[in-house]
């Protein structure tokens, strides 16, 4: 099949298909490794800030789909005329939806409709499957988290939630620029052995010394898992990086 498709406007469609962010294109990848994935927020990129540049912006338009969080939390999203749009969360605050298994596998078969209107043959049933053995084991294993879990910043929240696993305390609002003071007193008030602190890697260690100093222990994570090949992988990582930690 040809890489580009007659656009009704009279243009050059791609089958492309752009994600917001990286953990998209790892689901993507899972369905159908065939798929000519674009990343629009790419590693070195703050998805909080993020501005595409105008070849960017032209190469989304032509592309066959859109798949992102929301056009609150993407709000770049708003003026392209990409001819299928998929926004995942749409009344959600917080946009960190990828953490939660569950709700990815739900999304599933809206994201397989768009691949499957590129031309695409994407395997959901297998995906749905993989999700399925993996939210099985956290649910058999949550029971032996101990420690109280401190977030650096809100990304992780939605898999908390998800679980029932309480969060004792999130020392970043949502921008992730200023320490807040009153969560870093109750952290502090708290031995260090009953704490686990969750940080992701792009917050600098110097900014946690006033924890470490005193014992606390920092456990890093990548949030978009860059390293990752596919979507249960990551998630598989995060939770064995929560259950050994934690416990």
């Amino acid at each position: 099949m040809s890489g580009l498709l007659l656009n009704c406007g009279g243009g050059e469609q791609s089958r492309e298909v752009v994600v917001s962010v990286n953990p998209l294109r790892l689901l993507v990848y899972e369905m159908d490794t065939s798929v000519p994935v674009v990343l629009a927020v790419g590693k070195n990129s703050n998805p909080h800030i993020f501005d595409p540049s105008p070849r960017l912006v032209e190469r989304m338009n032509r592309a066959c789909a859109l798949i992102y969080i929301n056009s609150s939390f993407e709000q770049w999203v708003r003026g392209l005329s990409t001819k299928r749009k998929v926004e995942l969360a749409p009344e959600v605050r917080n946009p960190h939806v990828w953490f939660d298994p569950v709700f990815m596998r739900d999304k599933a078969d809206e994201v397989a409709r768009a691949l499957s209107g590129c031309g695409y043959g994407p395997s959901v049933e297998r995906l749905k499957s993989r999700i399925g053995e993996i939210d099985s084991l956290i649910r058999a294993q949550k029971r032996e988290i101990r420690r109280k879990i401190v977030l650096a910043h809100p990304s992780l929240k939605p898999f908390f939630d998800r679980y029932g696993i309480p969060v004792y305390s999130i020392l970043f609002g949502q921008s992730g620029a200023d320490l807040i003071p009153s969560e870093m007193r109750r952290v502090l008030a708290l031995p260090p052995e009953s704490v686990i602190i969750f940080k992701e890697s792009i917050f600098p260690d110097e900014d946690f010394q006033v924890f470490t100093s005193r014992g606390y222990r920092l456990v890093q994570f990548d949030p978009f898992g860059f390293e990752e090949k596919t979507y249960t992988g990551f998630i598989s990582k995060i939770w064995n990086l929560i259950y050994e930690n934690a416990r």
